[in-house]
């Protein structure tokens, strides 16, 4: 069991370091935006609820199956998203913008997309 735990504990680290890497090669040369305020900080999801595109009926909570979520957003805007599941990881990172009661992510990697939600 502790060879198994060292595995995700491992991804978290490189992961962190991907983050500190790309943190610090980005900024917000006009200052942190005031509507991010609320947002900005560390996040564990306590539910990740996906609705299947086939079939609406189908929507398991990947928190509750044992994966683990986490969205660090920082003061100039610049979140990253790292989910774990099933021993594997998969991270995202770009940008979060507010305008009114829409968040937007724009997200730089792996690929460009953009996502708001209300």
């Amino acid at each position: 069991m502790g060879a198994r735990m060292g595995v995700p504990r491992t991804r978290w680290r490189a992961a962190a370091l991907v983050t500190l890497l790309l943190g610090a090669c980005r900024g917000n040369p006009s200052g942190p935006d005031p509507a991010l305020e609320p947002f900005v900080g560390e996040w564990n999801a306590t539910s990740l609820v996906l609705t299947s595109v086939a079939n609406p009926q189908v929507h398991p909570d990947l928190i509750a199956l044992g994966a683990a979520f986490k969205l660090d957003v920082q003061p100039s805007g610049q979140y990253t998203a790292i989910l774990i599941y099933a021993l594997q990881a998969s991270t995202e990172i770009g940008t979060i913008t507010v305008s009114g009661n829409t968040v937007t992510f724009n997200r730089d990697f792996p690929t460009r997309s953009t996502s708001a939600s209300r």
